[in-house]
Formats: C-alpha cells, structure tokens, sequence
C-alpha cells in the first residue's frame, strides 16, 4: 500500500513523524491501528476543531533511519534488508519497536538479538498467528471511524472508509472523490458517496478484501456478485476474487460469458478448458445443447477462435474445423461424425498396409529358400536335408497363397 500511495502522486498523507528532526509522512489510519502508542500520541495532537490539521507527532530517542524502517515495516509487514542490518542497527530498531508497542517487530528483532533469553522463550511459545499483523490491524479499520474521511450511502445504509485506502485501490472511486471535494466544506472535510444499484453485503465484503488483502468466506453466488462488483468499480482485489471462483462443466459457458464481461483473463481460460475438456457434457441433452448455442450467439468472434482452437488441440479436429464458425455447435456434431468415420477408414488402410507388407516379407523369405536350396544339392552331404527343405518350401508357398487370396 505504502508504495501505491507514494506513486499516485496525490496528497493522500494526514500525518506526520518527526524522527530525528526530519519528517516522515504518512496515514493516521494505518499508524493508530498498527500501534496503540502513536494512536495515542495523534490524539494528544489532534485538533478536531480544525479538521484540515496535520498533526506532528515527535518521536523521541530514535532517528530517522530506524524510524524509517520501523513505518516501512508498519505499512509492509516486513523489513527492507533486514539481513543487511548491523547488530547496533537492529538493537535501536527493537528499542523503537518497543516505545511503540509494535510487538511483532519486538518478536522478530528479539530472534535475531537474544538479549532476554527469558522473553526469547516466552515469545517462542506465541505462534506467529497470534501477533498482528498489517492485514488483522487494518480488518479493525472499518470498524474505527475516528479517522474515516469518506461515507458510502448503499441501500440506505454507511460504509465509513478511508480516502487514502480507497483511492490507492479504484480509479473509479479515485476520481469520483475527485469531482465530489468541490462541493464538501472545508470545515468538514468529509467525502459523501451514494452508489445505486450495489449491495451493501458486497460492497462491505469488498472493502475488507481493500484493506486486508484476504477474502472473507463466503458462498459461489456471492462472489459471483462481488466479481461484477468489483469490476463496475474498477477496484484492484479482482484478481483474487476471479481466482476462487469454482469452474465446473455444468456452469463453464456462464462463466465464459461472465469472464469476457468483467474482463478477467483467468476466468476465461478456465472456462474455456472446461469446455474443452468437457465437449460431450455439452450435448449430453437438449438443455446443454440450447445452452452452448446461446453462449456461443453472445460470444465476441475473438473467443470463439479461442475456443476453436482449445477443442481442435483436445479433441484432434485440426484439420475438419470449417472456416465459417457462425454456427459451432451444428458443425462440431458433424464434424466429429466424420472425424470418426476417417478414423475408421484410416484404421482400415492401415491394416491393409500391414498384410501385405506381411506378405513381401514370405514371398522374400520363399525365394531364399528356393536359392538355398538350389545351391545345397550340388553337395552330397547336404543330399539328407533335402526332404526337409521341400517341406518347408511347400509350407512358404501355402502360406503366401493363402495371404494372397485372403
């Protein structure tokens, strides 16, 4: 998040740190949720009656490297080259992680230290999903609303967000905050959005997605809504919705559609696999058939070719694919009648080929006979086996004849 803001280019930031003399600027929703302490602090210097304030809030005893750090690892979860970092280094980072209360940061500075082998041990004992951590600190956002500078109207109800949050995540949202500051006070500074024809269990499932980056549980059909959802407002958690939507031969031409309508890459292919995959399903009654009809009627030419080429690639119809492809379904019946039927003819030829390669082979095997067996009576010795060759001459002949007339 912290490296989207920095890019947008937009004075998203209502917060400032003061390390070491030099500022560092940053979101009072994401630092109070992330420590107890700077919460703290920004209340202490907050001016309600000026909502247009920035509060600074002076970070005493640490500089402004190890207080870099620390933002980056309140905003990431992580810490930039901590392997880099030198002993003194991350000794002043669990000193800074300490005034502030950010325990998982305390833990991970703790591992590497080993000052106090008996809080080492203590800490040990604590499984990492016990600690909080950005996503779990930021799911609690929605629910504060100290800091909340946007209100969403949906089906009569509020959302509380965050500008910050949402305008990193949506360009819809990003320039409908836009248009929407002309007409707010200065004295309020809050952002009123109503949006028709939404759903409010959506939207809110959608919003902890934005702030936590993990979906809530929830059913097939609900994220088939928040999919649609997601894409109407252009926000960026679309990926991971599409992503645990479950592709099945019974809904894969919906969800084919449903994919080239939001827009989703992934969708589409695993859509078009199960088709693919699946032809027979298609046909199995006069419903499927309607069915992939319809799909195949609303379906842009684009992933029609598409899904051409995924069947002639599964089911071996390269070369009797037709080149009007108005009408799929008609002509992948028909196409895969006379596939089979060259099949067959194939098959037959092949077996043909074989018998009489079979056949070359005892006339040759004939012939040697014959010559040894012209060649080996000039010696007398050889006079003895002659029974024996004339036998396996007339067996050879038998043979070839009955091949032949076969």
């Amino acid at each position: 998040m912290l490296d989207t803001l920095k890019k947008s280019g937009q004075p998203l930031v209502d917060c400032i740190l003061i390390a070491g003399g030099k500022p560092l600027y940053c979101h009072k929703i994401v630092i109070s949720q992330r420590s107890r302490i700077l919460d703290q602090m920004l209340i202490l210097e907050s001016r309600p009656q000026d909502p247009s304030y920035f509060p600074e809030v002076v970070i005493p005893g640490v500089s402004f490297c190890t207080m870099q750090d620390v933002l980056c690892f309140i905003y990431t979860d992580t810490v930039k080259n901590f392997e880099r970092l030198s002993f003194e280094a991350i000794l002043e980072m669990w000193g800074a992680a300490n005034l502030l209360k950010i325990f998982k940061l305390m833990a991970i500075c703790k591992n590497v230290l080993e000052i106090d082998h008996e809080y080492s041990i203590k800490m040990g004992n604590v499984t990492k999903s016990l600690l909080p951590s950005f996503s779990s600190d930021m799911g609690n956002a929605l629910e504060d609303n100290r800091y909340s500078n946007v209100h969403i109207s949906v089906e009569g109800k509020t959302l509380q967000a965050h500008e910050c949050v949402l305008r990193c995540t949506s360009k819809y949202f990003a320039s409908l905050m836009e248009a929407s500051k002309g007409k707010m006070s200065n004295r309020s500074r809050r952002i009123d959005l109503e949006l028709p024809d939404t759903s409010y269990s959506s939207l809110l499932r959608l919003l902890l997605v934005l702030y936590t980056g993990y979906l809530p549980s929830c059913t097939q059909s609900d994220l088939l809504e928040d999919l649609i959802t997601a894409h109407k407002y252009h926000l960026k958690c679309q990926g991971s919705i599409d992503g645990a939507i479950q592709v099945t031969p019974s809904n894969a031409c919906n969800m084919l559609l449903l994919g080239v309508q939001v827009q989703s890459p992934r969708l589409k292919i695993h859509a078009l696999n199960a088709i693919a995959n699946n032809l027979h399903t298609q046909f199995a009654s006069d419903a499927t058939k309607l069915q992939f009809e319809s799909m195949l009627s609303l379906c842009p030419p684009k992933i029609k070719d598409e899904l051409f080429e995924k069947i002639k690639g599964i089911n071996g119809l390269s070369c009797l694919i037709p080149k009007d492809r108005r009408d799929l379904a008609a002509a992948m019946l028909e196409r895969s009648r006379l596939y089979k039927s060259s099949m067959e003819a194939k098959m037959a030829n092949d077996l043909t080929g074989d018998s009489d390669a079979i056949s070359m082979t005892h006339l040759f095997v004939l012939l040697l006979i014959v010559a040894a067996y012209v060649y080996l009576q000039r010696f007398p010795i050889i006079k003895t086996f002659i029974p024996i060759l004339n036998s396996l001459v007339l067996i050879m002949t038998v043979i070839h004849l009955f091949r032949k007339i076969k």
